[in-house]
């Protein structure tokens, strides 16, 4: 893969960031700085191989581009509406509620039901 100026320096930035915090867990993290006079012409660091972190890093610039892509083709619903009275008079019924999309992604009159059993005085 080649790698861009202004991906090389994001990736740099992400592991200079990285090496002087811990995660969550309070670990290390597992990246280690390098100096750019070390990168060769190819815009890898040499001794570098496909399995190690660094690369996960440069595809993760992939990934978060195709999740901002997702997010926009995703249907977004608006809250649950209130539950419907109980189907039946008497025994075993159901109660349901509705919500509708809200987003640009969603075919006019899209929406999700719940079902839910509700149970009454015998018959």
């Amino acid at each position: 893969m080649v790698m861009s100026t202004l991906s090389y320096l994001l990736l740099i930035f992400i592991i200079a960031s990285s090496t002087s915090a811990e995660n969550a867990d309070n670990h290390p993290q597992a990246y280690t700085t390098f100096s750019p006079s070390k990168i060769p012409k190819s815009g890898k660091p040499a001794g570098r191989t496909e399995e190690e972190p660094l690369d996960e890093v440069l595809y993760f610039d992939d990934v978060i581009v195709e999740n901002e892509r997702s997010r926009k083709d995703a249907k977004m619903w608006d809250h649950w509406g209130k539950w419907s009275p109980c189907s039946v008079s008497c025994g075993v019924g159901k109660m349901t509620r509705w919500r509708h999309c809200i987003s640009k992604a969603c075919a006019s009159g899209d929406k999700e039901a719940q079902i839910k059993t509700c149970t009454l005085s015998p018959c």
